[in-house]
């Protein structure tokens, strides 16, 4: 990876970033509390304390379960709204997160059009239980893997262990953190900078070893498949890519040009491998009937976990692609080729175009799915907590 040396912004920069972000799921939550928009938020009740959970959760699920039903008795919001409010907030968390790294790597703009790729993303608005903080430290544990797999990283010792605890908090949160870290891992370990990523890797996996003798084996002896008379499903209208949209993939498909693909080496094999182990992953987890499918309208919030990686796989592998048709970029061909150069850049221009309307046009499906009420009916005589 080649992040170019980033100017000095003001350290006010990303928080900011981070509170417009927020508007759009704040305005979801809203209306939700006025009925204008309606979601499944909260279903289960919390066991024992960090017990494995039919079917199939992690310790640290049953934790986020208790948590919110104390602060519930505590505060005397419903653990759904406070959900509501955790998901809006983990929203300009991410957006800024994502933002971030794209701009230390390709540049400001690029930086906030993704951070605008993920406050515009229908797939994270239907926050559920544990999924806003899966989410979160999903992506954080990412970035963090992308970053010590560069070179150029300073603080390494920092960022891994940051990356670690991100890691480990994911993984005991949702196990299909693993469908995602696991392939980025053995990508990126084939690049230079190995050590720390190895480290964290064997550091997580020791710890989520650990953690499955607090009733794993309970759990999958007790699991659906071992009922008597059960058969999986086996139907593909179980299938669904969830509220996720799926032109963010399409950019993915530049980094098969090689003069775009040189631009994030690695990276650029290891972020379209994961995103397809974990279609495939859930494909088959709601073909057999081991994951909850559905439809558009009504469907689980899998892909909430990848919908930021959807977005920064996307926004980079267009900036890949515009920094390869530039004046010197490793696309250029000199003389007539800049000509060449503008007219890619053109496309590439409304591509990115494309894939924004893209989104607002998944988000306003998102929004009609939810509610047959218009979206700006909220207004009236909103309710605050």
């Amino acid at each position: 990876m080649n992040p170019p040396d980033s100017p000095k912004r003001s350290p006010l920069l990303w928080p900011a970033v981070a509170l417009v972000a927020m508007v759009p799921s704040v305005v979801v939550v809203l209306a939700a509390l006025n009925d204008q928009l309606t979601w499944e938020a909260w279903v289960h009740e919390s066991a024992g304390h960090f017990d494995w959970t039919p079917f199939i959760h992690p310790p640290l699920y049953n934790e986020v379960l208790w948590l919110g039903e104390r602060l519930a008795e505590a505060t005397g919001i419903r653990a759904p709204v406070g959900i509501s409010w955790l998901g809006a907030v983990t929203t300009g968390g991410i957006a800024a997160m994502v933002g971030a790294f794209l701009a230390r790597s390709s540049g400001l703009r690029w930086g906030l059009f993704a951070a605008a790729l993920v406050a515009l993303s229908a797939a994270g608005m239907r926050p559920f239980e544990q999924y806003p903080l899966s989410r979160i430290t999903l992506t954080a544990a990412l970035i963090g893997s992308l970053m010590l797999a560069d070179p150029r990283t300073r603080r390494v010792g920092l960022v891994a262990v940051a990356t670690a605890i991100a890691a480990a908090l994911s993984t005991e949160l949702h196990l299909n953190a693993w469908v995602v870290l696991a392939p980025v891992w053995a990508v990126l370990l084939f690049g230079k900078r190995r050590g720390p990523l190895l480290l964290v890797g064997i550091s997580v996996a020791a710890v989520f070893l650990a953690s499955t003798s607090l009733g794993l084996a309970q759990v999958l002896a007790d699991g659906p498949m071992n009922e008597p008379g059960w058969e999986p499903p086996m139907t593909w209208d179980r299938v669904t890519l969830e509220r996720n949209n799926p032109v963010l993939l399409l950019p993915l498909l530049l980094w098969l040009i090689p003069a775009v693909r040189a631009r994030r080496g690695l990276a650029a094999l290891a972020l379209p491998g994961t995103l397809l182990v974990y279609i495939a992953t859930t494909t088959i987890q709601q073909y057999t009937g081991l994951g909850i499918g559905g439809t558009f309208l009504n469907c689980h919030h899998y892909y909430e976990l990848v919908d930021p990686l959807m977005a920064l796989a996307a926004v980079w592998a267009l900036a890949d692609a515009w920094a390869a048709t530039k004046p010197g970029g490793s696309g250029h061909q000199g003389g007539s080729g800049h000509q060449g150069g503008s007219g890619h850049q053109k496309a590439l221009l409304a591509f990115a175009a494309a894939v924004l309307i893209s989104q607002i046009v998944w988000l306003v499906r998102g929004w009609q799915a939810s509610s047959d009420a218009r979206w700006w009916q909220w207004v009236d005589g909103a309710t605050w907590i």
